[in-house]
């Protein structure tokens, strides 16, 4: 019998869920969503079941729930698919407070393995170059890192600004774009935040209700430190919108959007990053959930935490309490 997936939330997220589930044969896929038009946008692109009522879907008794609803939504629908039984993916941001997110940890430690908070930076192919490039380069000193975009391009087809959740602070907007990269450091170099200081704040003309910049700087145990500005009131095409250089001890790391090169000090040369020809930013989303389906079957270890998650999330709180306060914060 073919496994039951439910993918709650038909927005942009959720419908590329459902299309790689579909693409890798994962099983019976069921979408939810309360909005009429989403299930039959959904039922005539993919052809799959729908439902309005995420308690009837959940009698369904699926293996994983994929949770993309906003944020301030994800804990609610996570514990449960815990206590229905199955296990969860859910989107960044995590959740938008650390009582939330302790929950979701204690839970997760006493019955571990259904817990798959997303790893989408994980799963692209530039990141994994640059990680293992950190792996080569000896000690990491410094990371520079910038993530801007112009927000009302990022869902242009809603029928007005302000809809989408980034737009409202509480339902965790201006915080999704930085967890991911946080969450991606914590990982990938294995060290935890320490300290932050930080300024948060609303610069636009943008609606009000939400941080559109944010600049933090962030020190990690071993004292490394993360410079990250993230902002999204720039405008600007996208091949601007993410930089990052890795100061290591043997070189340097550096990805621009769809680039990432490292320049090796004792060669004197720089290596590429290379992919294949048919990759797009697509490419990303169905290789992580390649990645969740192989993990969910115990072939592979999930590259996500919860701890990781959780350190992102202080880290945000953290730097928001430092602007309020114009002091550095000690992350908890």
């Amino acid at each position: 019998m073919d496994h039951c997936y439910l993918v709650v939330g038909l927005g942009s997220m959720g419908k590329r869920r459902v299309r790689d589930l579909k693409a890798l044969s994962a099983g019976r896929i069921i979408g939810v969503d309360s909005r009429p038009d989403r299930l039959a946008e959904v039922t005539d692109r993919f052809g799959i079941e729908t439902a309005d009522d995420f308690e009837a879907a959940l009698k369904e008794k699926p293996r994983m729930v994929f949770v993309s609803l906003p944020p301030h939504l994800h804990h609610r629908f996570c514990t449960a698919a815990l206590d229905a039984g199955a296990a969860y993916f859910v989107e960044c941001l995590t959740t938008v407070t650390m009582a939330d997110m302790e929950d979701l940890i204690a839970r997760d430690r006493k019955e571990p393995g259904r817990a798959f908070p997303s790893v989408t930076t994980f799963s692209n192919e530039y990141c994994r170059y640059a990680a293992d490039k950190v792996q080569q380069a000896g000690k990491v000193y410094a990371i520079h890192a910038s993530l801007a975009t112009w927000l009302p391009n990022q869902h242009p087809w809603e029928n007005e600004m302000g809809i989408h959740y980034e737009f409202h602070r509480d339902q965790g907007g201006g915080l999704a774009e930085p967890a991911f990269l946080l969450s991606w450091v914590c990982g990938t170099l294995g060290r935890r935040p320490v300290n932050v200081v930080a300024y948060a704040g609303h610069v636009s003309e943008l609606p009000p209700g939400f941080n559109d910049l944010l600049d933090m700087i962030i020190e990690f145990e071993g004292g490394m430190i993360l410079n990250l500005h993230y902002t999204l009131c720039e405008k600007q095409d996208w091949s601007l919108g993410i930089f990052t250089r890795i100061s290591c001890d043997h070189g340097t790391i550096l990805c621009k959007q769809q680039e990432c090169r490292f320049y090796d000090w004792q060669k004197q040369a720089w290596d590429h990053c290379k992919v294949a020809d048919d990759w797009t930013y697509e490419t990303i989303y169905l290789e992580e959930m390649r990645h969740v389906l192989a993990s969910l079957d115990g072939k592979i270890k999930y590259q996500g935490s919860l701890e990781n998650e959780r350190s992102a999330l202080a880290t945000l709180l953290a730097a928001e309490e430092s602007s309020r306060t114009g002091q550095r914060v000690v992350i908890g």
